[in-house]
């Protein structure tokens, strides 16, 4: 139905904001982590000089870690306007207008009822009677 593919589709771009919204943070992080690095040329053949700045690149992961723990969307929620639809997915001024004297027209109630625990007449929507079994799960004979 279109409200389920309203629904997929808001549960699919949240997902997409999110994990955007995520990458903002870790690349910001990386950005910070770039700044350590030394980037003057080495000769080939030349001792490279030691990672200076270790306890800093750590408290780098550490804070970006947090910022992944401490994130909460921000997403403003998406409304439907199937809201109060039936289970037959008809606007309820449609089936409102109905009457009950229509035997093709059944209300939700008499269809999700369970089979009560003793006999009695229903019918369905084409208007034939409908024996239901007794609390027995046999059928009453006729």
């Amino acid at each position: 139905t279109r409200q389920k593919l309203k629904e997929a589709y808001d549960i699919h771009s949240a997902a997409v904001i999110e994990r955007a919204e995520k990458q903002t943070l870790l690349a910001r992080h990386m950005r910070r982590l770039l700044l350590l690095l030394d980037d003057t040329p080495v000769v080939p053949g030349d001792v490279r000089p030691p990672f200076e700045h270790a306890a800093q690149a750590r408290q780098i992961l550490i804070d970006a870690e947090e910022d992944l723990r401490e994130w909460q969307p921000s997403l403003e929620p998406v409304p439907s306007s199937a809201v109060g639809m039936g289970t037959n997915l008809m606007p309820p001024s449609v089936t409102e207008g109905t009457s009950s004297a229509d035997p093709s027209v059944v209300d939700d109630e008499t269809i999700s009822q369970p089979a009560q625990a003793q006999s009695s007449e229903k019918r369905d929507v084409t208007g034939t009677t409908v024996v239901q079994p007794d609390g027995s799960g046999e059928y009453p004979r006729q």
